[in-house]
């Protein structure tokens, strides 16, 4: 995963037509959106619930990768995996590496502005 670029900032700036205004209107989605995900992630280690971990690893896999993250989309895979595999004994140190990553994510996307 480490091999993976934090962010791709060329094809984040070209789904944004190039538009460094949308590209600020798009941090204070992201950081609503993560903080919903992320809420969702916590709660289900909480719970002991794999399915609910699932769910919200591809939520969270789905807008990593919008976002042009492919490190912290394969870091959201994995929790993915391991919640599909039932491997909650593993899992909290799979979202410490998602949640992790996401914030090296959005600190490339914060300094492109």
């Amino acid at each position: 995963m480490s091999e993976l670029p934090v962010l791709n900032a060329e094809e984040l700036m070209a789904r944004l037509g190039g538009s460094r205004v949308a590209l600020a209107q798009l941090v204070p989605v992201l950081t609503q959106s993560a903080a919903t995900w992320q809420a969702e992630l916590k709660a289900a280690l909480a719970a002991g619930d794999a399915v609910r971990l699932g769910r919200a690893a591809h939520t969270a896999k789905g807008s990593l990768g919008t976002l042009a993250a492919p490190r912290a989309a394969a870091a959201a895979k994995a929790v993915e995996d391991l919640a599909r595999a039932g491997d909650l004994a593993t899992a909290p140190a799979a979202v410490a590496t998602l949640l992790a990553e996401t914030e090296r994510a959005h600190a490339a996307v914060r300094d492109l502005l």
